[in-house]
């Protein structure tokens, strides 16, 4: 029986999956999966199936780090992807959450092996101030893939997203609503750098600017919500 502290983070990977499902982030096929470190810091919680539409709680697997099942239990595609998670935990102390999907813009900068650059401001509040890099390709899973995600983690170390080039996004946040809302910022990003393309040369906004858009998001989210009054 889990634990009220397991349900409730079973019930967050849940939210994370309807608000991207209902976003319209996702690609036609709804594929995606969701992980989040429990406390104790050595078992994941992963959606046990490809498709994250009408995900249900107990359709998420309780995982070690080493990839054996704890709980529950996960389907082929999915089993393919756990070392994609593990490697970002391993190597990112500050992660709790990585989320994996293929949004259709963000994966066609993926598809066509190149970084996004931080050509707008949503990207530059919640993404980062460097572009964001391509983890060169191997197979789904395949040790060469993950090796490849190790090394744009090791050059990026601050980086909160990456693209798995000619497959897919992989984001990672300090909770699952922050790496949701990652998700999100990058996709918007990606579809306005496309569209921008379109009208000529972007033009990324300065590192400067970037760290300093940043800061003024984090600024105002530690005053809180405004009252009358306040």
């Amino acid at each position: 029986m889990p634990t009220p502290e397991v349900a409730a983070f079973r019930q967050s990977v849940v939210a994370s999956a309807d608000a991207l499902v209902r976003s319209g982030t996702l690609s036609a096929s709804q594929h995606g999966n969701i992980s989040v470190l429990l406390p104790e810091g050595d078992q994941i919680l992963l959606t046990a199936r490809s498709a994250l539409a009408n995900l249900r709680g107990e359709e998420i697997a309780r995982l070690g780090l080493g990839g054996d099942v704890r709980e529950g239990q996960i389907d082929p595609t999915s089993a393919e992807i756990i070392r994609m998670h593990t490697v970002v935990y391993e190597h990112r102390p500050d992660v709790r959450a990585v989320i994996h999907t293929h949004s259709p813009y963000a994966t066609a900068f993926a598809v066509a092996s190149r970084p996004i650059e931080i050509c707008a401001e949503v990207l530059a509040r919640w993404v980062g101030s460097e572009p964001i890099p391509v983890a060169p390709y191997g197979p789904r899973g395949s040790e060469a893939s993950v090796a490849n995600i190790e090394a744009v983690l090791r050059e990026h170390p601050r980086a909160s997203a990456l693209l798995l080039e000619h497959h897919g996004v992989l984001v990672w946040g300090e909770n699952v609503e922050q790496a949701t809302r990652i998700a999100l910022a990058l996709e918007e990003g990606a579809q306005l750098a496309l569209l921008a393309s379109a009208l000529g040369p972007l033009r990324p906004i300065p590192a400067e600017g970037a760290l300093g858009t940043q800061q003024r998001r984090l600024e105002f989210e530690q005053q809180g919500t405004l009252t009358v009054g306040s």
